[in-house]
């Protein structure tokens, strides 16, 4: 018996997917391995929800930050934090962003400060803050 699988979103694993089977709609649990179209490899480490994320390092790593108030640098191949950019900010971040050269790290946050940070060392580097 063939399911209709065209209108099931791959990514939504925690949801209960209907199939109409037989003019009847039938509740399926998450098959990943017959759904799924792309891997995916969930990485843990923020204590809030991630608000922007870039790959950076000719896409060997991953920059993400977090309403957590921290921005940290991952390894993709292994998934472990290589820098976190912690102690910075008093409130969410809600943005963040490698210069071109990818010594620089800017974070934007919600106590309306912009702050530039050594990619390197962690260190913040200048503090920009809204008038």
């Amino acid at each position: 018996m063939s399911t209709d699988i065209s209108n099931i979103d791959p990514l939504a694993l925690d949801e209960d997917i209907q199939i109409k089977k037989g003019g009847k709609k039938e509740t399926a649990s998450w098959e990943h391995q017959e759904l799924s179209q792309i891997l995916i490899k969930v990485i843990r480490g923020h204590s809030d929800e991630v608000s922007c994320c870039h790959f950076c390092f000719e896409d060997s790593k991953i920059l993400t930050c977090s309403h957590d108030k921290t921005a940290k640098l991952w390894d993709i191949a292994n998934g472990a934090p290589l820098q976190v950019y912690d102690g910075g900010h008093s409130a969410p971040i809600i943005k963040c962003a490698l210069t071109p050269d990818s010594k620089r790290l800017f974070t934007a946050s919600w106590d309306k400060t912009v702050k530039a940070w050594d990619v390197e060392t962690g260190c913040i580097l200048t503090i920009i803050e809204a008038q």
